[in-house]
């Protein structure tokens, strides 16, 4: 388990100021408050995979990396909140991960693909105004340089 991506994740949480939260954590599934829909975090993840499919047809390596750490950061919250409510291990990322082998296999590597996610959403838990995808992908291309 991820513990330090879900301490990015609280405070991301907080950040966005979702009026319920779980754990700390955005809900597992969708809820309506003072008649507006929040996402859960399935539907995030669902949307995630739609984006990364997206940057796969359409962008760069790096778009894509950049929506892959979106993917982890989801599966990580998911499998956590499920541990967490249901003591329910269930494994979300290792399927997503063989996704990814099948479209990057230059990318494979779990440590590195933790390794940008940290960078990415060590930046985004500063507050709600350090959402910069431009940086953010500079910030993941620096952490896996041969010259860190």
């Amino acid at each position: 388990m991820d513990l330090t991506l879900i301490q990015y994740a609280k405070k991301i949480a907080l950040y966005q100021g979702y009026p319920r939260l779980w754990n700390g954590l955005q809900p597992l599934n969708s809820y309506e408050f003072d008649r507006k829909m929040y996402l859960g975090l399935f539907a995030e993840l669902g949307n995630e995979m739609e984006e990364f499919y997206d940057a796969l047809a359409n962008k760069t390596v790096w778009n894509v990396l950049y929506e892959v750490c979106d993917l982890y950061y989801y599966s990580v919250q998911i499998e956590y909140q499920m541990w967490e409510q249901h003591q329910a291990y269930i494994q979300i990322w290792s399927s997503i991960l063989s996704t990814i082998e099948d479209n990057l296999p230059q990318f494979v590597s779990s440590t590195t693909i933790r390794t940008i996610a940290h960078k990415k959403f060590e930046y985004r838990q500063r507050g709600v105004e350090y959402k910069n995808e431009e940086y953010e992908i500079s910030l993941m291309k620096k952490a896996v340089s041969p010259k860190n």
